[in-house]
């Protein structure tokens, strides 16, 4: 497990807490990075169920959401590539007036909070 996610998966990953969640919702879904000594990072998706409510048997599916993971991160890159340019003069670099109206506007805000 990499080290951002550890603290929170070990959490999440403790039977009081899986139980509590399956009680509560029905389901318990975690994510997180693993470093794979052959691929690099890979993100995973832990699932817990109740296979047998009865019971209470539980059944854990771990599935690769890397490529997911990594499309997602690339739009949000992208995105914040295409907010950039949205706020910002091409030639100049500096902040236009939508950029400008739009920052002025969060500035305010965080005043008056």
């Amino acid at each position: 497990m990499v080290e951002e996610d550890r603290e929170q998966v070990l959490r999440e990953m403790a039977l009081s807490r899986i139980v509590e969640q399956l009680d509560k919702h029905g389901v318990h879904v975690l994510y997180g990075g693993i470093i794979d000594p052959v691929r690099g990072y890979t993100r995973k998706r832990v699932e817990y169920r109740y296979c047998d409510d009865d019971h209470r048997m539980v059944i854990m599916v771990r599935t690769d959401i890397t490529e997911i993971y990594e499309q997602e991160r690339q739009r949000n890159i992208e995105l914040q590539r295409a907010l950039e340019l949205a706020y910002t003069d091409q030639l100049t670099g500096l902040l236009n007036q939508h950029g400008f109206s739009t920052k002025a506007q969060q500035l305010y805000k965080r005043m008056l909070a």
